[in-house]
C-alpha cells in the first residue's frame, strides 16, 4: 500500500494545466491573483473551502484534486466530463463519490472576451460619434 502523501498545489497544478488553464485565468475565477495561484499550487495541504473553490472552477470534485493520479484523471474525463449533459451519471474514483459539475471555464473565457469585444465596438462608435462633429 503506498503511504506517500498527495500533494495537493502540485495536483491543483497538474489539473489545470490538463484542462489547458493559465494561473491567470483560475486566479480570475477564484478572485485571487496569479501569484496567490502560485502560492497555493506550492503548498502541501489547502484548506477545505478553498478546495472546493477551486474544485468548482476546475469542474472536478475535491476528491479528484486530493486522489489525483494522471492516468485516474485522463480515466475522469474520457468516462465522465465528455459525456453528453444528459448523461449526467457519477462514477467512482479511488473509491470516493464524484460529484458533478456542469461549470466550464472557456465559457468564462468567452464570456468574458465578448463583453470586452462590446466595449471595443462602444468606444469605437464614441470615438466616430466625436470625429463627425469635429470635421
Amino acid at each position: 500500500m503506498d503511504t506517500t502523501k498527495n500533494h495537493i498545489g502540485q495536483n491543483i497544478r497538474r489539473i489545470r494545466e490538463l484542462r489547458g488553464l493559465k494561473q491567470d485565468a483560475l486566479g480570475f475565477e477564484l478572485g485571487i491573483s496569479q501569484k496567490q495561484v502560485s502560492h497555493l499550487e506550492h503548498q502541501e495541504s489547502v484548506a477545505e473551502e478553498t478546495l472546493l473553490q477551486i474544485a468548482r472552477v476546475l469542474g472536478v470534485s475535491p476528491h479528484v484534486i486530493t486522489l489525483f493520479t494522471e492516468e485516474a484523471f485522463i480515466n475522469y474525463c474520457e468516462n465522465f466530463l465528455n459525456r453528453p449533459q444528459d448523461a449526467f451519471e457519477v462514477e467512482p474514483l479511488h473509491e470516493a463519490s464524484l460529484h458533478a459539475s456542469r461549470f466550464a471555464p472557456h465559457d468564462k473565457i468567452f464570456e468574458l472576451y465578448e463583453r470586452l469585444l462590446q466595449a471595443e465596438r462602444e468606444k469605437l462608435a464614441y470615438v466616430e460619434k466625436i470625429l463627425e462633429h469635429k470635421l
